[in-house]
């Protein structure tokens, strides 16, 4: 419905008129094609939710090992995830004793301690070679730069910045990037690394831990602190792993479970995040897992391509249909039906014979009241006519 819109402005619009004939022909062409067209529409229409439903189920297969049992059929020789684990907690012992003896060579404080690795023996796990654990376990987890102080001085620096806006459920969105203020001695702090794993802190529940992976696609930025990352060793970890478990159903639930819920957003903190259970594979499957999850995104993303260009021509059609029947081009032209001049001739004629039935009732009807009497005009018509 359009509003605001006179009757009079209906009586200025031109359109085609075809013989009347001609006019039932296009009459039942629209009413054959028009909901072939509707029908392909709802169609359509089904794809997205049928895609989002394919895709959460690649991410539920990755994430408990169904995706990969071929895989592993066929390596059986590759090191169990608990082996994985071991190296990981030596690596992190010796980073920290280089760290520590680098600290005291400059008279600096000793750095904090790593996080111990605690073992997660809870949850049901389908894979013997897998093991369950903490995302701390895996990776260094640390919140981003606060927005809003004021800083001054010569050792004050302006950089690119990410937002929970620029970090969507697996990849990032860097179409508008603003900058932010900090300290030189900060920006090894801030900085994010190739291979870092963003989480957003906040949002609705559906967005709580969104991720993705950092792959330098800016030189320096840094993140602001509703944005956490997580660091790992690419040599034990996948980074693109991790990102992944945190977008499956598991997850989101985890995540639902644990958050804050203020007035109108829902958060987590570092604690929430750091205690992710995450069903941790080798890291040979890691990498596979990965490839395949890619290659089966890849052909749902070649999927929604296709349904978006379908979906555009499908309406254009509707369009376009209604175009050639207004330009005549729907239908063919019989030179047997009557022409539209004669048509238009007719409603006219009738028109004025319809004003003209009217007419006479409305003068008749000028001296009578709604009850029956005459009016005062009309007595006064009557006696006048009657006088000599």
């Amino acid at each position: 419905m359009i509003n605001n819109i006179k009757a009079v402005y209906f009586h200025k619009i031109n359109f085609p008129l075809p013989p009347l004939n001609e006019q039932k022909r296009i009459v039942a062409k629209l009413d054959a094609i028009m909901p072939r067209i509707d029908s392909v529409k709802e169609r359509l229409e089904k794809i997205p939710a049928i895609l989002k439903r394919f895709r959460q189920s690649v991410l539920t297969a990755a994430v408990t090992g169904k995706l990969t049992e071929k895989w592993r059929e066929e390596h059986p020789e590759v090191e169990s995830a608990e082996h994985l684990l071991e190296r990981i907690r030596e690596e992190r012992e010796v980073r920290y004793h280089n760290a520590c003896e680098e600290a005291k060579k400059k008279g600096a404080p000793q750095p904090k301690k790593y996080r111990e690795i605690i073992e997660q023996n809870n949850l049901i796990k389908d894979v013997d070679t897998w093991v369950w654990t903490y995302l701390a376990n895996v990776a260094e987890i640390s919140g981003g730069v606060t927005k809003g102080r004021m800083l001054q001085g010569n050792d004050v620096m302006r950089l690119p910045y990410l937002r929970v806006a620029n970090v969507q459920d697996g990849y990032l969105d860097l179409s508008e990037m603003k900058e932010i203020e900090i300290k030189k001695q900060e920006l090894a702090r801030y900085a994010l690394m190739n291979g870092d794993i963003l989480f957003t802190e906040g949002g609705d529940r559906d967005k709580l831990g969104r991720g993705c992976v950092w792959r330098s696609e800016i030189d320096v930025c840094i993140h602001q602190n509703h944005i956490f990352k997580a660091r790992v060793n690419e040599i034990l970890i996948v980074p693109e792993y991790i990102a992944l478990t945190t977008r499956s159903s598991f997850s989101k639930k985890y995540f639902d479970a644990v958050a804050s819920q203020t007035v109108n957003l829902a958060s987590i903190n570092m604690t929430n995040l750091c205690a992710l259970p995450l069903l941790l594979p080798p890291l040979e499957e890691q990498k596979e897992i990965v490839r395949q999850v890619d290659k089966l995104f890849a052909l749902a993303d070649k999927v929604e391509e296709h349904y978006q260009k379908a979906r555009v021509r499908v309406d254009a059609l509707a369009q376009s249909v209604l175009a050639k029947a207004f330009r005549g081009e729907l239908v063919s032209q019989n030179p047997d039906d009557e022409p539209a001049e004669k048509l238009l001739q007719r409603i006219r004629e009738e028109k004025a014979k319809m004003e003209n039935e009217l007419k006479p009732a409305s003068r008749s009807a000028r001296g009578t009241r709604r009850n029956g009497t005459k009016t005062q005009g009309a007595r006064a018509e009557e006696k006048q006519a009657g006088e000599p």
